[in-house]
C-alpha cells in the first residue's frame, strides 16, 4: 500500500492566485500543532513526494519534544525548562531536598539560612558553625574589676554549638606575687597590707646611661597602683652631698609626674646617708609615714658608698640604724660596689645597669619579697 502524508499548506501561483491543494512537493510544511511553529526549537521542514507526486514526509521539521534541563524551550510552549523537578533527589549533609532546573543546571531546592552558632550546618555547605568570626567582647566578672590588675575581657567564640567567652582574665584569689590578682586596685594587699615606698635616684652625671631605663622602669612599676589607697610613693634626692625630699608620699599618678622631671645634675651622691636618715626614728626628713605601713626604700646609685653627714658615716653605722627600724632597703648598684652595700641590703642588691624590662621585673619582685618575708 502506498504511504501518503496529508498536509495542508498555501502556495503562490504565477498568476498570484492562491490555490489550496493536498499534494505539493518541496514546500514548507509542519505536521505539528500550528501554535507551536517557530516557538522554542520548533521549525518547519520541506515536503518530500513520491514518483506519483504524493507527499510522503515533511523532512527536517522539528516538532515539540519532552522538556529537559538545557536552557531551551524543547516543548515549544514559550517557556524554558519550565516545571522540571526531581523530587527528593538532592542529598546534602543537612537533609534531602528536591532538585530543580535553574539556568540549565540542576540545583537543590532547600531552605538554607546563614550560619549561626547552633551546632547545625545551617547554610548546608557540609561544615557546622563555620565562618563565624566574632568581634564582640565579653567579660563575666564584675564590671568594676576591669579597671584594675590583670583583668581583661575576652571575645565570644562558637564552641560545640554554644557561644562561649574565651581568653578573658577574671579576678582570682589574691596571692603574694606582686600582682593584683583580685583586681580590686591593690597588689598583695591581703598578705602585706599597705606600702610607703621611697625612691632615691642618683641623677648625677655618671648616671647618663642608666637614668632613662630607671625612670621608665619606676614609672611603669608605680603606675599600676594609681588610685590605690594601699600605695604611696615619695622621691628623695641625694646629689651634691645633700639629702632632700622632692615629694612627700603621694598617689602613683602624681609621683610619676615627678619621675618624668628628673634630669642629670650635680655630683657627690650621699648614698649611705639616705637609708640612715630614713631609718632614723626621729624622721629628720619629715616624711609622712603611715603608722601601719610597710616602709620601703629603693635606691639607685652607680657610685661607691659615700656619706656627707657630720660626722661622716660608715656602712656599719647604716646597718646599726636599720636594725632599730622596720625599713626594708633595696639597692641598685654597680656590681663592682656591691661590697659597699651588701651589709645594708643583704640579698636585696640589684645591678643598676639592667635593661628597662629586667629592671621592671626586679621591681615587681620587691613586693613578692615583702610578702614572703
Amino acid at each position: 500500500m502506498k504511504k501518503v502524508i496529508f498536509l495542508f499548506f498555501v502556495v503562490s501561483c504565477a498568476n498570484d492566485r492562491l490555490i489550496s491543494t493536498r499534494y505539493h512537493c518541496n514546500v514548507d510544511c509542519y505536521p505539528g500543532d500550528p501554535k507551536t511553529l517557530n516557538v522554542g526549537t520548533c521549525r518547519s521542514g520541506k515536503t518530500i513526494c513520491d514518483d506519483q507526486g504524493a507527499v510522503t514526509e515533511c523532512k527536517d521539521s522539528v516538532l515539540p519534544s519532552e522538556e529537559i534541563c538545557d536552557g531551551i524551550d524543547n516543548d515549544c510552549r514559550g517557556d524554558i525548562d519550565e516545571g522540571l523537578i526531581k523530587y527528593q533527589d538532592c542529598k546534602l549533609p543537612c537533609g534531602v531536598f528536591d532538585r530543580v532546573c535553574k539556568n540549565a543546571q540542576w540545583e537543590c531546592k532547600g531552605t538554607f539560612t546563614p550560619e549561626i552558632c547552633d551546632g547545625i550546618d545551617s547554610d548546608c555547605n557540609g561544615l557546622i558553625d563555620d565562618g563565624l568570626i566574632s568581634i564582640d567582647f565579653c567579660y563575666l566578672g564584675a564590671p568594676e574589676t576591669l579597671k584594675y590588675g590583670d583583668c581583661h575581657p575576652g571575645i565570644i567564640k562558637c564552641i560545640n554549638g554554644n557561644k562561649q567567652c574565651v581568653n578573658q582574665k577574671m579576678p582570682t584569689i589574691e596571692l603574694c606575687d606582686g600582682i593584683d590578682n583580685n583586681c580590686q586596685g591593690d597588689v598583695d594587699e591581703i598578705a602585706a597590707g599597705i606600702y610607703d615606698i621611697v625612691f632615691s635616684i642618683d641623677n648625677s652625671g655618671s648616671m647618663a646611661i642608666s637614668l632613662l631605663n630607671i625612670k621608665n622602669a619606676v614609672a611603669d612599676f608605680s603606675v599600676r597602683y594609681t588610685n590605690s589607697l594601699a600605695f604611696k610613693f615619695a622621691l628623695v634626692k641625694m646629689v651634691d652631698g645633700n639629702v632632700s625630699v622632692t615629694t612627700d608620699f603621694v598617689d602613683a599618678g602624681v609621683f610619676n609626674n615627678y619621675i618624668k622631671q628628673i634630669l642629670l645634675e650635680g655630683s657627690a651622691e650621699a648614698n649611705w646617708d639616705v637609708p640612715y636618715l630614713l631609718a632614723n626614728s626621729n624622721n629628720p626628713l619629715g616624711l609622712s609615714w603611715r603608722s601601719n605601713s610597710n616602709r620601703i626604700l629603693i635606691e639607685f646609685t652607680d657610685e661607691p658608698g659615700q656619706s656627707y653627714l657630720d660626722p661622716e658615716l660608715r656602712e656599719n653605722d647604716v646597718v646599726a640604724a636599720l636594725i632599730l627600724s622596720s625599713l626594708k632597703v633595696y639597692i641598685y648598684s654597680d656590681p663592682q660596689y656591691y661590697g659597699d652595700f651588701d651589709s645594708i641590703a643583704g640579698s636585696r642588691l640589684y645591678d643598676v645597669n639592667l635593661s628597662k624590662p629586667d629592671m621592671l621585673q626586679s621591681l615587681n619582685g620587691v613586693l613578692a619579697d615583702i610578702c614572703i618575708n
